[in-house]
């Protein structure tokens, strides 16, 4: 009888799922880490501490020139001796100079409480950040605070040294000098607090405005200024100091109309909330820091991108007629004679770089406004939007050709003459079916943006740079309604979209505009001839590349 078989060793349970990712090592295979494998692993751990200090380190070095300056330290070591002063010359001026600080802190209340009724617009959607009337409002609130804060500035310079003044004058100069000093810093605290959680809000307060006088990064600066801990112990030194004048300062009275009252409140109530505000001062630096790093970094991002670009819009792929373009001289000048104020210009420059990299066939924008005695007549001459620049739209170009237009271009905001500017291979001129009046005002508001940057990053929401198209949306926003797009991320108003407006409401009775003329450039002729409405409607539809078909 056979042998019965033996049974099957028993299978040995599985691994749980976790080791089945590791399988265990060969008998062959070395358990210590080759010695390559762990000096890449030294290396990389090296590497990544390097980067971390390279950039505690820039951090550093942000927070110290952030803070290497004290503003109210810098007043108060040139501020005004009083020693000289006629006792009673300087009591006539500190009694008009207490009016004027009492008057300061009421418009400080009431700026304050429209700072807050603003926020509370943002936050319930009621105020669009690409509108030029929230543009207008919130420089508005800019330029009244700067104002304040000047005149504070003013009051700490004449009596930042009050020991200097004669003795019995010295404790009033002390108390108009402590509360334009504190009121600086408690109002400039509730500034930035304002509208710490309000981004875009911030973003339009740091813009820098020349139509408003209005220097770049105010919201910044304030910040940086109310973290600054020379300032907080200067404040904490006068706070020591008023605790020990307090009875002599209370000993002054009342004042006239209760003024001197007022300052010692102000200051009582200022110097708590300081105080509880110097807590925050150490991680307020370090959050500064940062952002003052990650704007660095994306200012040099947009240096490079300002360089590319203008080298794509001042380079052709090819020169064609030696490069003259379609529209001839004669052209130009029949166009110039059916020009009035305020129209609007869409050009076309055929082969250049650039038209690759923006949207449709129409890539540019213009604003026509005459020369300085057309302005004159219309009534713009004193207004002071105009006024200050009729001298130069009354020269000429580097041809000798005078100035008819404002235009954004790589330069910035500028003035350009109509032979620069229609002398292009395409060109479509509109007129906004407005008042004369309105037209006046887009004029006007047009002159208020020269000389300021051209936006090469093409994002409306800022208004301290624009792009072609801009200049015409910012002189007729709220007159016209303009339709922005999202491109790239950005709301923006491609010249393209202007034509596509025009080509929906043609015929209707609510279009926005009448069509003057249109210059239609040819290139397989190589000449532009005068076309109808229905061809610049057409044109909506041509591709970017519409000369590579001819």
């Amino acid at each position: 009888m056979s042998e019965a078989p033996k049974p099957a060793d028993p299978q040995p349970p599985l691994p749980p799922a976790s080791k089945l990712a590791s399988p265990a090592l060969a008998p062959h295979e070395s358990k210590s880490v080759p010695a390559a494998v762990a000096k890449k692993k030294r290396f990389r751990k090296r590497f990544l501490a390097f980067l971390v200090a390279v950039l505690l380190g820039c951090l550093a070095w942000h927070a110290w020139t952030i803070h290497k300056e004290s503003d109210l330290e810098g007043i108060l070591s040139k501020a005004n001796d009083l020693s000289r002063a006629d006792p009673r010359a300087l009591e006539a001026k500190m009694d008009a100079d207490t009016r004027a600080l009492v008057h300061v802190l009421d418009g400080l209340d009431e700026l304050q409480a429209r700072m807050r009724e603003s926020v509370a617009m943002f936050n319930r959607g009621q105020n669009d950040f690409y509108s030029q009337e929230t543009n207008d409002q919130i420089h508005q609130l800019l330029l009244a605070y700067n104002n304040y804060r000047a005149a504070l500035y003013r009051i700490l310079f004449y009596y930042g040294r009050h020991e200097t003044a004669p003795e019995q004058l010295r404790d009033r100069a002390f108390l108009l000098a402590y509360t334009a000093g504190v009121t600086l810093y408690y109002r400039g605290l509730l500034f930035v607090k304002t509208f710490a959680d309000s981004p875009s809000a911030i973003q339009k307060l740091n813009e820098g405005d020349s139509a408003w006088g209005l220097r770049s990064g105010t919201y910044d600066e304030v910040r940086a200024r109310t973290s600054n801990p020379k300032n907080v112990d200067l404040l904490a030194e006068s706070k020591e100091l008023y605790a020990r004048r307090k009875d002599a300062l209370v000993a002054l009275g009342e004042g006239p109309g209760g003024a001197n009252a007022r300052l010692r409140r102000v200051v009582e109530d200022a110097s708590e909330f300081v105080e509880r505000a110097a807590l925050e001062t150490w991680g307020e630096t370090w959050k500064i820091a940062l952002d003052k790093a990650k704007r660095e970094s994306k200012e040099n991002y947009l240096f490079f991108q300002t360089q590319i670009s203008a080298w794509l819009g001042d380079h052709k792929i090819k020169h064609p007629r030696g490069g003259a373009p379609l529209i001839t001289p004669e052209q130009v000048r029949e166009v110039h004679g059916k020009l009035e104020p305020g129209d609007i210009l869409l050009e076309r420059r055929n082969w250049f770089y650039s038209n690759a990299f923006l949207p449709g066939f129409w890539p540019h924008a213009a604003l026509y406004v005459g020369n300085a005695d057309d302005v004159a007549k219309l009534g713009l001459a004193e207004d002071p939007r105009v006024a200050k620049h009729l001298k130069e739209l009354a020269g000429v170009d580097d041809h000798g050709d005078p100035f008819r237009l404002i235009e954004a271009q790589s330069e910035g905001v500028v003035f350009t003459s109509i032979e620069h500017s229609l002398g292009c291979d395409a060109l479509v001129v509109l007129r906004p079916r407005l008042t004369r009046e309105e037209r006046n005002e887009a004029i006007a508001r047009g002159f208020s943006h020269l000389g300021k940057p051209y936006d090469f990053d093409f994002d409306f929401f800022s208004a301290d740079k624009l792009v072609c198209t801009e200049l015409v949306y910012r002189a007729y926003d709220g007159m016209l309604r303009f339709g922005l797009v999202k491109v790239a991320g950005r709301m923006t108003l491609p010249a393209i979209e202007i034509a596509r407006m025009y080509a929906h409401e043609a015929g209707t009775p609510g279009r926005q505009f009448d069509m003057v003329c249109f210059l239609d450039g040819d290139e397989a002729a190589g000449n532009a001839a005068f076309r109808d409405e229905a061809a610049f409607i057409a044109s909506k539809d041509r591709s970017g590349f519409a000369e590579f078909g001819n």
